[in-house]
């Protein structure tokens, strides 16, 4: 395939995915226009700042129109989100600003200043998680809760542009990621925390709840082959999932770390309730097809680089922003 040098307009530059995503779109001669808030912490980044490929706008301070005069854009990678695994009324807003009229501001302005390609970044939460076989990109779509509901929306919204507009687009559908600069309030440095500190864990579930994490280095690489496949192919619009292809338990996640950090901290497990996802698993059969894309990290070799930077940094979790 075809390398391209990109400029490439990111939004959740400084997120958990685009901390990890910058730094290789950087390794690659990528141009980075990154959309930040004023708060952001750009500590995690530090080693880039430097870097003039790397160029950061405040949200604030500049309208989405002027960043699109101002700089030749050549394609959108679309991380930012507002997250919540259940929402508050006081909360509605901001999750349909951010996760449909923002992302669909960007698609206006790129039809407005010429730009062709746009990656988006969807949800295994958007599919109906109701057996134990594989997700396939076809399977039925029922969102888990309102964030998974508002990602349909706006690929529903991204959609009518592709058909109406000379759009070129890709969904990738991530999974469970997890790695370094992970967010504090997940589940795997939560345990890491707790493991390194040598505190005894009580779980809310039974842990036997089987899901599909991948890591991020492998979750980096996919967007790496979507940006070369969509400006090699005549594409319209492509979904893509983005996971391991297999599954492990809660209970050995915990396991594992207690192996890599040579403890034998102890847990206690409670029940799973009726909204616990107790089975996901990715079906990556067109990723790998279409893509040339397959993850490299087993979970075990995940968790070992992931436990390892967290101890060494002393750091658990990013924050969590909306930009």
């Amino acid at each position: 395939m075809e390398s391209m040098v990109m400029n490439i307009f990111l939004t959740g530059a400084t997120g958990f995915i685009g901390i990890n995503l910058i730094p290789k779109l950087l390794k690659y001669n990528h141009t980075v226009i990154a959309l930040k808030r004023v708060s952001s912490d750009l500590s995690k980044l530090q080693l880039y700042i430097d870097n003039r490929n790397l160029i950061f706008y405040n949200l604030e301070e500049n309208q989405l129109s002027r960043i699109f005069q101002e700089t030749r854009i050549d394609m959108v990678i679309h991380l930012a989100t507002y997250y919540r695994k259940s929402h508050i009324k006081d909360e509605i807003d901001n999750m349909i600003h951010s996760n449909i009229e923002f992302p669909t501001e960007i698609l206006q302005q790129m039809i407005e200043h010429g730009v062709r390609y746009f990656i988006n970044t969807g949800t295994f939460f958007e599919y109906a998680l109701e057996s134990n076989n594989p997700i396939t990109e076809t399977c039925r779509i029922n969102p888990y809760n309102l964030y998974a509901a508002t990602k349909v929306a706006f690929e529903d919204i991204l959609k009518y542009y592709i058909e109406n507009y000379s759009i070129s687009a890709a969904t990738l559908r991530l999974f469970a990621p997890y790695g370094p600069f992970d967010h504090k309030s997940k589940i795997i440095p939560y345990i890491i925390k707790n493991v390194s500190e040598k505190i005894p864990i009580k779980f809310n579930s039974s842990g036997f709840q089987k899901w599909d994490y991948v890591f991020i280095q492998d979750v980096t690489e996919a967007f790496k082959k979507t940006i070369e496949f969509i400006i090699n192919n005549d594409v319209k619009h492509e979904v893509f999932n983005i996971g391991s292809g297999k599954t492990v338990s809660l209970r050995e996640v915990f396991q594992y770390i207690n192996q890599i950090a040579k403890t034998k901290i102890e847990a206690t497990w409670g029940q799973n309730t009726n909204k616990e996802i107790n089975y996901v698993c990715a079906d990556i059969t067109k990723t790998k097809k279409l893509l040339k894309w397959e993850p490299c990290f087993d979970i075990y070799k995940g968790l070992e680089i992931t436990y390892k930077w967290f101890t060494k940094n002393e750091i658990f979790g990013a924050q969590n922003e909306n930009y």
